[in-house]
C-alpha cells in the first residue's frame, strides 16, 4: 500500500502529486506545506477504479477520497502527522476559519487573533449584519474572544463568572465553534492528536474499547466529568436600546446553564440536546451601549443522551465533543419577531412553471395586540398582507400562489445537481413593519426543484430530480473531529467530490453547520442526511420523557433546515407529505 500526497487534476483525470511509503524529513516538509494549502494526505491504492466525470475509468495510481476519515481529522491526515417556537421558561427552541490541528502551525497567528481575550476589547470587533432593508434590525456574531475553564478548577459560580471584568486568570482562549478538547489542542495545552498515538494518550481517553464511548459514562478520572465554563464579553450597540434582545445558540453539546451579567437566564434542564436550536431572551439583562458578559456552564453528553456519536468513523474525543459547535449570535428586533422564513415550490407537470409558497413565523413580543404588514420580495416581485397578532401570540403567515398570483413563476430557473444542469438559487427577503417601521426582517435562499422516488419492478428505489432519473453516486462524510469550522478546507473537499464524479454526500449523524449546506446548494451536490446508529438514538425502549422531548426538538429544527436546503434530497422526500 502506498500513499498519495496531494491531488492534482490533469485533463479529465485525478493524479497523485507524489506517492510515498515511509516518509523522510523532506517528505514530511512537503506534506506539511500541502496541509497548509488545505490539500492534506489521501490514501492511494494501485489499480483502483474511480468515477471520473460520471464515467468508470481505470487509473494506475488512482486515489481514494477518504471523505469520512480525512474530514474528521481536519487536516486531511489519515495515518497521522510526522510532528414555531415552544417556550421553556425564558428559552425558546426555534427551527431554524480556523484550521484543524494538522494545520495549526500555519494559522497560529490567525488563531490568536480570533481567540483574543474577552477581558479587553478585541482588535477584531464582532461583525454587525444588517438584515433586510431600511431600518431593519441587526445581528451581531459572538464567535470570537471566548475563554473556557473547568468548573473543577474554577469554583466560583455563574453570578460571578458572568460579570463584566471577571478575572479569568489561567483560562483557555478560544473562538466558536469549538469543543473543549479542540480548544486545548489549539492552544497547545494538549499535543497534536493526529501525530502517532497522541490522541489515545490525552486525559480521559482511557475509556473501554469494548463498546462505543457514547454508550459509556466518562472515566472516573476524566477532566471532562466536570462541567466547563464558556464565557465572553461583548459590546451591545446603543442602537439596540429599546429593542427585544435574544442570544442564539444553535449548537450546544450537550446541556447548559446560561448566565448574563450575573443573572441566570436558562437552566440545563431546559437547554439540552446537541441538535436543538435555542433562542434565549436577554432583553432585561443586556445593557445597550455598554459592555456585557455571557457565561455558559456546559455539560458533556452522558451515555443515555442523544449526543454526537462517531461510532467507527473516528475515535470519539475524550470530552465527547462538549462545547459550542455552531456560531452564536445576538439579535435585536421591535415588538414583533420574524422567524423561520421559508419558501416552498410546486412545479407544473411539464416543469415550465412553478407556484411558490412563502411563509414565516411572527411572534408578538409584547402583551398588547398589534397590527403590522408582512412584506415578501422574491423573483423580482413583492407581495404583502396585513397581520394582526394578539398579545404574546405566535402565528405562521403564508403567501400562497392561489391568493397572490405574483408567486406564479413562468419558466423558472430550476435547481439541478451539477451533473444534470445548473444549481440555480433564488433569494426571498421578508420584513414585518409596524406603523411603517421595520420590526424584524430575514432573507432566505432557495432552489425551485422537485424530488421524487419510486420503486422499480425489480424492487430498487429510483430517484428523480425535476422528472429526470438520477443515479446516486455518493460517499460518506464527517466534519472535523473537534467540530471546528474550516472554510478553505471545506471548499477543497467539496471540489474533490465533484472532481471524482460523485453527486452525493452521505451524513450519518453529525448534521453539519449551515455553511456546509449553503455550499452544497451552490455547487449542486446532493446531501443524504440521517441520524446515527449504535447509541441512544436507536435504543428506543430505554427512552425517557426527556429523551422524547430532545428527539422531538431535534427533528423540529431539522425539518425546516432540510426542506429549505435544495441539495438535501432525502429529507425533502420525508417531509413532502407533512
Amino acid at each position: 500500500m502506498r500513499w498519495c500526497v496531494g491531488l492534482v487534476k490533469r485533463g479529465k483525470s485525478l493524479t497523485c502529486l507524489r506517492q510515498a511509503g515511509a516518509e523522510g524529513a523532506e517528505g514530511r516538509a512537503r506534506r506539511a506545506r500541502r496541509e497548509r494549502e488545505g490539500l492534506g494526505l489521501l490514501r492511494c491504492l494501485a489499480d483502483l477504479r474511480v468515477y471520473e466525470r460520471g464515467r468508470m475509468g481505470s487509473y494506475r495510481h488512482g486515489c481514494v477520497f477518504a471523505l469520512a476519515v480525512c474530514a474528521a481529522f481536519g487536516g486531511g491526515t489519515v495515518l497521522g502527522k510526522a510532528g414555531s417556537a415552544a417556550e421553556t421558561g425564558r428559552a425558546r427552541e426555534v427551527a431554524g476559519e480556523r484550521p484543524a490541528a494538522g494545520m495549526a502551525a500555519a494559522q497560529e497567528t490567525a488563531n490568536s487573533e480570533e481567540a483574543s481575550g474577552s477581558g479587553s476589547k478585541s482588535s477584531n470587533p464582532e461583525r454587525t449584519t444588517k438584515t433586510g432593508s431600511g431600518t431593519a434590525p441587526a445581528a451581531i456574531e459572538l464567535n470570537r474572544g471566548w475563554e473556557i475553564q473547568s468548573t473543577c478548577e474554577e469554583r466560583r459560580g455563574g453570578e460571578e463568572v458572568s460579570k463584566v471584568g471577571f478575572a479569568a486568570k489561567g483560562w483557555h482562549k478560544t473562538a466558536v465553534p469549538n469543543t473543549v478538547v479542540g480548544t486545548l489542542v489549539d492552544d497547545h495545552t494538549y499535543p497534536d492528536p493526529t501525530y502517532g498515538t497522541n490522541l489515545k494518550s490525552l486525559p480521559g481517553m482511557d475509556y473501554s474499547s469494548a463498546t462505543f464511548f457514547a454508550n459509556q459514562e466518562m472515566p472516573e478520572k476524566s477532566p471532562f466529568r466536570c462541567s466547563w465554563w464558556w464565557r465572553k464579553e461583548f459590546e451591545v450597540p446603543r442602537s439596540f436600546a429599546g429593542k427585544h434582545l435574544a442570544l442564539h445558540f444553535p449548537g450546544i453539546n450537550y446541556r447548559a446553564n446560561v448566565w448574563v451579567n450575573g443573572q441566570k437566564i436558562a437552566d440545563a434542564a431546559d437547554v439540552a440536546g446537541t441538535y436543538r436550536i435555542f433562542e434565549l431572551d436577554a432583553t432585561a439583562e443586556l445593557k445597550a451601549g455598554a459592555r456585557n458578559a455571557v457565561a455558559l456552564e456546559i455539560f458533556a453528553p452522558g451515555k443515555d443522551d442523544l449526543g454526537i456519536t462517531w461510532v467507527d468513523w473516528n475515535p470519539t474525543p475524550a470530552d465527547k465533543d462538549m462545547g459550542i459547535w455552531k456560531e452564536a449570535t445576538l439579535t435585536a428586533n421591535g415588538d414583533a419577531a420574524l422567524r423561520n422564513a421559508f419558501v416552498a415550490s410546486k412545479l407544473s407537470g411539464d416543469y415550465k412553471s412553478a407556484e411558490l409558497t412563502v411563509s414565516a413565523d411572527l411572534r408578538n413580543e409584547s402583551d398588547a395586540a398589534l397590527t403590522g404588514v408582512l412584506y415578501a420580495q422574491v423573483a423580482g416581485r413583492e407581495v404583502k398582507q396585513t397581520v394582526v397578532l394578539a398579545g404574546a401570540e405566535t402565528k405562521t403567515v403564508r403567501f400562497e400562489a392561489e391568493d397572490f398570483p405574483e408567486l406564479r413563476i413562468e419558466n423558472p430557473r430550476l435547481w439541478w445537481p451539477y451533473t444534470m444542469g445548473e444549481p440555480n438559487l433564488y433569494t426571498a427577503a421578508l420584513r414585518f413593519a409596524i406603523g411603517g417601521k421595520t420590526s424584524d426582517a430575514a432573507r432566505v435562499r432557495f432552489g425551485i426543484r422537485e424530488v421524487t422516488s419510486e420503486l422499480t419492478k425489480s424492487g430498487a428505489r429510483l430517484f428523480k430530480i425535476n422528472g429526470r432519473r438520477i443515479l446516486i453516486r455518493g460517499a460518506a462524510w464527517a466534519p472535523d473531529m473537534f467540530l471546528r469550522p474550516m472554510s478553505s478546507k471545506l471548499d477543497v473537499d467539496l471540489r474533490y467530490v465533484k472532481e471524482m464524479g460523485l453527486n452525493t454526500i452521505r451524513l450519518e449523524g453529525r448534521i453539519d453547520r449551515d455553511e456546509f449546506f449553503e455550499k452544497t446548494d451552490e455547487m449542486g451536490i446532493l446531501v443524504m442526511p440521517g441520524w446515527t446508529c449504535c447509541d441512544m438514538w436507536e435504543r428506543w425502549s430505554e427512552w425517557t420523557p426527556e429523551t422524547y422531548k430532545v428527539a422531538a426538538g431535534s427533528m423540529k429544527i431539522d425539518t425546516p433546515l432540510s426542506s429549505t436546503t435544495s441539495s438535501n434530497f432525502l429529507r425533502s422526500l420525508a417531509y413532502s407529505t407533512t
